[in-house]
Parts: C-alpha cells; sequence; structure tokens
C-alpha cells in the first residue's frame, strides 16, 4: 500500500483429473435386434436417449451413433461416443407356389442368404419334395452378418384324371367300333 506494508494470502486449488469416458465398443446388429450398451469412467451416466443409468439396451431402425456423458463425484465430464451398426436385412424367398401332379416331385429353391434351413430339415438352397397331399414348406435364411428371415411356399396337389373310354365292345374283324369318353373336362384323348 501507501505505507509499504504488505501481507500475503495462499489459496490452495486442487486440480481433479478428467474421468475418462468409455461407452464400450462399435457394435453390429440385425434389423429387431437390441444392443447392450455398457458404460464406464463415471458416477453419474446421461445417454444421448435420454437414459441416465450405466447401461442401456437400444434398438435402431438405422446405424445410430450413441454419446454418454459421464460425470465423476467432483463435477468433472467427459463424453465418449458409441456406434451400432445397422445389417442388411435377411430378404428370404422360399420361391413361388407349385402345382404338381399327384405322385410327381417338385424341385423348391430358396434364395437371399448364405444359409437355408427347411421345414424338411435338409440345408440346401434347393430341394425336392414329393408330397402326398398340398404341403406348406419354410425356408429360414441367414445371411453372412448372421441376420435370418423366414419365408414359405406351397406345394399344391392336383389329382390325376379318371380314365373312362366307355363300355367294352365287341366287333369282327375289319368293322369298326365307336368309342365315347365319359370324362368331362379332359384337354386331350
Amino acid at each position: 500500500d501507501a505505507f509499504s506494508c504488505t501481507d500475503t494470502n495462499e489459496a490452495i486449488i486442487t486440480v481433479f483429473p478428467i474421468p475418462i469416458a468409455n461407452s464400450g465398443p462399435d457394435q453390429a446388429i440385425c434389423p429387431g435386434e437390441s444392443a447392450d450398451l455398457s458404460g464406464s469412467g463415471g458416477f453419474i451416466y446421461v445417454w444421448s436417449t435420454n437414459e441416465f443409468s450405466q447401461n442401456i439396451q437400444v434398438s435402431p431402425n438405422a446405424t445410430t451413433t450413441y454419446t454418454m456423458l459421464v460425470s465423476d463425484l467432483n463435477g468433472c465430464t467427459d463424453i465418449d461416443s458409441v456406434v451400432v451398426n445397422l445389417h442388411e436385412p435377411a430378404i428370404p424367398d422360399a420361391g413361388p407356389h407349385v402345382s404338381i401332379c399327384e405322385g410327381n416331385d417338385a424341385i423348391l429353391t430358396a434364395t437371399g442368404g448364405t444359409n437355408y434351413k427347411w421345414s424338411t430339415t435338409e440345408s440346401t438352397a434347393s430341394i425336392t419334395v414329393a408330397p402326398v397331399s398340398s404341403t406348406s414348406y419354410y425356408v429360414t435364411v441367414t445371411t453372412e452378418n448372421s441376420c435370418t428371415g423366414l419365408d414359405i411356399t406351397v406345394v399344391r396337389i392336383n389329382p390325376l384324371p379318371q380314365a373312362d373310354a366307355g363300355n367294352d365292345q365287341e366287333v369282327c374283324t375289319g368293322s369298326q367300333a365307336t368309342l365315347s369318353s365319359q370324362n368331362t373336362g379332359m384337354l386331350s384323348y
């Protein structure tokens, strides 16, 4: 001051370390599935989903980035993000419905994946079936990213026509006989 008097005062400043937020590794899921996100590094957790929990479960409809803010007991904060990638969905196709004649077989071919599991327990894309009555066949298709889908095809059985050339006849050599079919709806004889 003006009289050359001095005074000293001390203040202790405590510097707290910043917490290290960790929202976990990026993940990839199939459509319709959920991802479990687990945060660490703080005492209080706030996710971009407005959830206040260390661990949350999300089911995005598209690839989404989730941000997590952590706060420690001293009020220091840090932020981290995690990406949940959405794989392409499986698009299973068991093929068109098929109609076959009684006693015949049909080849069914599925598409849309890399692995196939039919309701017949066969695990190839194409199978041969010979049902005795109209039957539905299901196929589960799995993609290279392990996404699955289900499709169905139906094999319908058409009954065999009943041939009827009429009554037996006796004729002399050189004579003619007239055959009369009693079948209706036939395309050829």
